[in-house]
C-alpha cells in the first residue's frame, strides 16, 4: 500500500522559514558547544590523536552547518526581507553579510589547518583551538546583534494611531 504524504499548507511562507531559522540556530547553538567542550579535553594517553579526530569531525560538521544557516538567512530569510522592506537597515544587513562571508573564510582556513595538526595541545593545533574559540565568540556576537536587528526591524513600534 502506498500512501503519498502531503506536506501542510501555510498560509504565511515566511513564518515556516523563520522555524526554520530557529531550529537551524539551535542546532548551531550545539554543534558550537559541543566544540567548545572537545578544545577543553585534557591531553590523553594517545598524545591528542582522539581530541583531533573529535575536532575535525565538530569542524567539519560547524563549517557545513554554518554555510547552510547563512545560505538560509542570505537567500530565504530576514536579509532579503530587510532589503525589501526596510531599506534604512541596509547598512546594518550588509555589515552581517560582510561577517558571514569572513565566517567562511575563517572556517574554510581551520578546516584546511586541521589537516596539518597532530596535537591541539601545543603549537599550531594549540593556536588553532585558541582561532577556533574566538571564531565561536565572533558568531554568538554576530548572532545576537541579528537578534536586535530583527527585533528592530519587526518589533519596533513605528509609530502611527496611538
Amino acid at each position: 500500500m502506498s500512501m503519498n504524504v502531503v506536506p501542510p499548507v501555510r498560509s504565511n511562507p515566511s513564518a515556516s522559514i523563520t522555524e526554520q531559522m530557529l531550529l537551524e540556530h539551535q542546532i548551531l547553538r550545539h554543534i558550537m558547544e559541543s566544540l567548545r567542550a572537545v578544545v577543553g579535553w585534557s591531553p590523553s594517553a594517545d598524545g591528542g590523536a582522539r581530541k583531533v579526530s573529535s575536532l575535525r569531525f565538530i569542524v567539519s560538521s560547524l563549517q557545513r552547518h554554518l554555510e547552510h544557516l547563512l545560505r538560509l538567512e542570505e537567500e530565504d530569510g530576514y536579509m532579503w526581507q530587510l532589503a525589501k522592506t526596510r531599506p534604512h537597515l541596509t547598512h546594518r544587513v550588509s555589515k552581517l553579510r560582510q561577517q558571514h562571508d569572513n565566517f567562511r573564510e575563517v572556517l574554510g582556513q581551520a578546516v584546511s589547518d586541521m589537516d596539518r595538526i597532530t596535537s591541539c595541545d601545543d603549537g599550531p593545533g594549540l593556536l588553532l583551538c585558541h582561532n577556533l574559540i574566538g571564531l565561536l565568540d565572533e558568531l554568538e556576537a554576530h548572532s545576537d546583534e541579528e537578534i536586535r536587528l530583527v527585533q528592530d526591524a519587526f518589533l519596533r513600534d513605528e509609530g502611527g494611531e496611538g
